[in-house]
């Protein structure tokens, strides 16, 4: 008696000519549609990089603590004053050139504010060349596929410019304060002298007439002065 053996051949693997080209010509659209999504990643993150390293703004990544950073675009090198690759090695040292007296306030906004998307602080920093320039930091949080924060995402804004302009309309508006102030003044006085030099001068006219009359009727020269 002959038994018969069981069949363990692969579902999977081709067992005949049409098969093999059924197969072979799934391979190649599935090769395809890879090569195709494979494209559009390489589209976009060239497109990224284009926009990253042409706009004046500071594009920055880090891991979810903010201890550890994923990207930061060329820009920072500009308004910062020193080297990306100095972030990469200690991303602390983006905060660390924040001005001392800004330094607690925004250092305990990050801490509380940046995985929760409310972070958003306007600051000072001291680049190493001397020059101090003036930052509108905020950051917004990046959730998986899980809805879990796995990043921070943060745009940084040099506005130093904006800063100095309303510095410079500000203390023009006092200037136009003052002056105004100095214009009242003047009219007034202006006026007041106006006023007064018609009183003065009459009683100045009294007066003189008093000084002729001390020689002849005291009266007169008496009612006179009373006038004066």
């Amino acid at each position: 008696m002959i038994e018969r053996q069981s069949d363990t051949r692969d579902p999977k693997h081709p067992q005949t000519l049409e098969d093999a080209q059924a197969r072979i010509a799934q391979l190649e659209r599935q090769l395809e549609d890879e090569r195709a999504r494979h494209s559009e990643i390489e589209a976009n993150e060239r497109c990224f990089r284009e926009l990253a390293e042409h706009i004046q703004e500071v594009i920055w990544m880090t891991d979810e603590t903010g201890e550890r950073l994923v990207y930061v675009c060329p820009a920072y090198e500009k308004i910062w004053g020193q080297a990306c690759e100095e972030l990469y090695d200690d991303p602390s040292k983006r905060l660390a050139r924040v001005h001392e007296e800004d330094k607690p306030r925004v250092l305990e906004a990050f801490e509380r504010k940046a995985h929760i998307g409310d972070y958003d602080e306007i600051y000072r920093i001291q680049r190493p060349d001397g020059d101090q320039r003036w930052i509108r930091d905020r950051a917004f949080p990046v959730e998986n596929d899980q809805g879990q924060v796995y990043r921070l995402a943060g745009l940084a804004l040099d506005i130093t410019d904006r800063i100095e302009f309303n510095d410079r309309i500000s203390n023009l508006q006092h200037d136009i304060n003052t002056h105004d102030r100095m214009s009242v003044f003047a009219t007034l006085g202006t006026g007041l002298a106006h006023d007064l030099s018609q009183p003065l001068t009459a009683a100045r006219n009294f007066i003189a007439r008093a000084r002729m009359g001390f020689t002849s009727n005291a009266d007169d020269t008496r009612q006179t002065l009373e006038r004066a």
